[in-house]
Formats: structure tokens, C-alpha cells, sequence
């Protein structure tokens, strides 16, 4: 081979390369935004929950059924989230300790600040 095709092999595997950072990129993007939309969810469903209850304060009702539908909900969202920050989690190549929320590389068996086993 000569240099002239040497250079385009090296070449194209560089645009390979920044064609799939480029691709992770935008997954990574997607699913921010799809955590602060569920965020903005999860905030809602807290606003409403907290007026009711205060509503039924006043008026002396029973909310008993309308707080655990607003909860049941609730952790539909939250488990939503987890799973959305698992996907991101991921892509970045990192496993949040279940203990202490650090950081670890992806193929660890252990944190490396607390020492639970991931």
C-alpha cells in the first residue's frame, strides 16, 4: 500500500470514530432531556399531591385513596428515572454505587470509595 492509501484508511477510521462520539452524543443528550422532563413530571405530581393533602386538612376529608394513587404514580416516575439514568450511566461508561453514589468504572466489582460491592 502506498501512503496516499494509508491516509485514507486512517482517515476514514477517524470519521468512523467521530461518527459513533458523535452518535453517543446525541443518545447522551436525548436522555438528559428525558430525565428533566420526568423530573418536571415527578415535581408536579408532588405539587398536587402536597395541595391535596393540605385541602383535606382544612376541609377534614379523608385523601387516603388519592394519596396512593399520587404515590403509586409517583414511583412509576422515580423508577422511570433510575432506569433513564441507568441507560446514561452506561453510555458514560460509569456504575453509581448503590451506597454512596460514587462514580465507578463500568467493569468494577466493588466502589472505590466505600468498598460495597456493586
Amino acid at each position: 500500500m502506498g501512503v496516499l492509501e494509508d491516509a485514507v484508511i486512517k482517515a476514514k477510521g477517524a470519521a468512523d470514530f467521530a461518527g459513533r462520539k458523535t452518535g453517543e452524543f446525541v443518545e447522551l443528550s436525548k436522555l438528559r432531556i428525558s430525565i428533566a422532563e420526568v423530573d418536571k413530571k415527578i415535581e408536579a405530581e408532588y405539587l398536587e399531591l402536597g395541595k391535596m393533602v393540605y385541602k383535606a386538612s382544612r376541609e377534614h376529608t379523608d385523601c387516603t385513596d388519592y394519596v396512593q394513587e399520587k404515590a403509586t404514580a409517583i414511583d412509576l416516575l422515580l423508577k422511570k428515572r433510575r432506569d433513564l439514568e441507568e441507560k446514561v450511566n452506561a453510555l458514560r461508561k460509569v456504575k453509581k454505587c448503590p451506597e454512596c453514589s460514587h462514580e465507578n468504572q463500568f467493569d468494577a466489582n466493588y466502589c472505590n470509595k466505600c468498598g460495597a460491592k456493586l
